[in-house]
């Protein structure tokens, strides 16, 4: 839900949909050793976010720092929690 929020808030004129993905969306998901997958969908023809895949990525993880550390992976970011 947070990620959704900050993900609304970071592009208040676009309508970004998060949906869980991976084990979690095919239900296969193993409870004592999990990540959870989210992805981020904008709408085709939004440009807030940006016009390229790369211009998405940087500015989606930009917002996302501000609460998160985030490590960037090729075609994600792993956020993990800036609380102890």
């Amino acid at each position: 839900d947070r990620v959704g929020q900050i993900t609304a808030d970071a592009f208040p004129d676009s309508a970004p949909t998060i949906k869980p993905g991976g084990s979690r969306a095919k239900k296969t998901m193993i409870r004592d050793s999990y990540d959870l997958d989210l992805i981020c969908y904008f709408p085709h023809d939004d440009t807030e976010p940006g016009e390229s895949l790369e211009k998405i990525y940087n500015s989606v993880k930009d917002a996302l720092a501000e609460e998160y550390y985030v490590e960037e992976k090729r075609s994600s970011i792993r956020l993990k929690s800036k609380e102890a």
